[in-house]
């Protein structure tokens, strides 16, 4: 037999070997890249959730479940982009208490529920530039965290514990900064 023939023998051989061992193995890959995967979202929040001491701004974001084509603000929502109703930046002390008392609170998977209705965005900057933004949703307790898969930066939401003490504190805070809009009671029919 040539060498040449050999050598593709051999070659095919080899494929063989590799999809018989990767179809065997395909559930192991799968759950390797979920680990990966949930792995790098519980490391992002956690990194988030310390944010460092120079944070010298935040910009407190009203959000709308409307869009504006023209608002460009990178805010998400649900399933989609969202827009903003009201912003105010925010230094000196006020951010400081602010970025304390985002770090205050619990985080987890287990706190947030299903629905995402954010009612603030907030971005943390040092310096002039964004270090990081949020959509924030005190109902369902979950808030958006950026996290790069393979080269690419996705918004997932991850929950927070939204009944303690400190995200409480934290959504009276923004209130008192940026008031959200009283919610209308529907008006009862009379008999």
């Amino acid at each position: 037999m040539k060498t040449w023939k050999k050598r593709l023998l051999v070659f095919v051989a080899m494929l063989f070997c590799l999809g018989i061992f990767s179809y065997i193995s395909k559930n192991f890959w799968f759950e390797q890249f979920q680990i990966y995967s949930l792995g790098k979202i519980e490391v992002a929040a956690q990194n988030f959730q310390n944010l460092p001491e120079d944070i010298d701004a935040v910009e407190i974001f009203m959000l709308s479940d409307r869009r504006d084509p023209k608002d460009t603000n990178g805010f998400a929502g649900d399933f989609e982009p969202i827009g903003t109703k009201e912003h105010k930046a925010i230094t000196g002390a006020d951010a400081k208490e602010i970025v304390s008392l985002w770090g205050q609170f619990l985080i987890g998977r287990e706190f947030q529920a299903m629905c995402f209705e954010p009612v603030y965005g907030l971005q943390f900057k040092r310096k002039g530039e964004i270090y990081f933004q949020t959509s924030v949703c005190w109902e369902c307790s979950g808030y958006t965290i950026p996290v790069s898969f393979l080269g690419t930066v996705h918004t997932v939401e991850y929950g927070f514990d939204s009944k303690s003490q400190g995200a409480q504190k934290l959504f009276e805070r923004l209130q008192r900064l940026l008031p959200l809009p009283q919610k209308s009671e529907p008006k009862k029919a009379q008999i």
